[in-house]
């Protein structure tokens, strides 16, 4: 089997490589850290994996040695390894990492679902991507990794950015490469939706619930028909 510098060349479409235990232990090598195999994903000069040191989970790029430094390796930065015909950087797996690697690797970019039969898995802390990942592998479900409320991300304390990038990690990691969605859920106000949007969400749930009325199912007729009237249909758009 072609060692795995041998695959790291320009216009390489994202794959697995031939065979992901040996392409792990190669990295494993370099890197010092153990290498999940289903994270090995070839894209073009770039091979990008997960590996884990100890408690500490870390995002890697690894190129041909006899090749510049890919862009992605330069973004990610951290610590700098060279072993053979590999070179590779890794980094703890944290939201600016699964930024570099959302923005390199498509697969791992949300996308919009559509009609198809979906799967809505909301990764609270940040951690379950992975089992969520692998529970969804071969079932035919579209997957949506980051289902998350902004009252969700408040009360965990983390960003819809972190929310995008710790999926990406996870998906890496269970080695997934088919896309997922992502649901901005129970938006109240222009200004969460607007948050979401720019960190890449492709779903977003309104809450009406500030304004609904609890009493109107109990109004008379014409008390309810003139709480209807009442409503500010000219800010929301509609013409009488």
């Amino acid at each position: 089997m072609a060692p795995l510098s041998e695959s790291l060349q320009p216009g390489a479409p994202i794959a697995a490589p031939d065979d992901p235990g040996a392409a792990a232990a190669e990295l494993r090598a370099v890197s010092g850290a153990a290498v999940y195999p289903d994270s090995v994903t070839v894209s073009g000069a770039a091979a990008f994996f997960i590996a884990r040191r100890g408690a500490e989970k870390r995002a890697g790029v690894a190129w041909n040695a006899a090749t510049p430094e890919p862009p992605a390796a330069a973004e990610l930065g951290g610590r700098a390894a060279v072993g053979g015909e590999l070179r590779l950087r890794t980094a703890p797996a944290g939201a600016a990492a699964g930024a570099v690697l959302q923005k390199h690797l498509a697969c791992l970019q949300p996308k919009l679902i559509g009609l198809a039969t979906s799967l809505g898995l909301g990764d609270r802390l940040g951690v379950a991507t992975p089992g969520h990942a692998r529970a969804v592998k071969g079932t035919g479900l579209a997957a949506f990794f980051c289902q998350q409320s902004i009252r969700e991300m408040t009360r965990t304390g983390r960003s819809p950015q972190e929310v995008q990038a710790t999926a990406a990690l996870g998906a890496l990691e269970a080695g997934w490469r088919g896309g997922y969605g992502a649901d901005a859920d129970h938006l109240k106000t222009a200004a969460d939706l607007e948050r979401c949007l720019a960190a890449g969400f492709t779903m977003f749930t309104l809450d009406p619930g500030d304004h609904v009325d609890p009493a109107a199912d109990r109004l008379a007729g014409p008390e309810l028909a003139a709480g209807f009237a009442a409503l500010p249909w000219g800010s929301l758009g509609v013409r009488s």
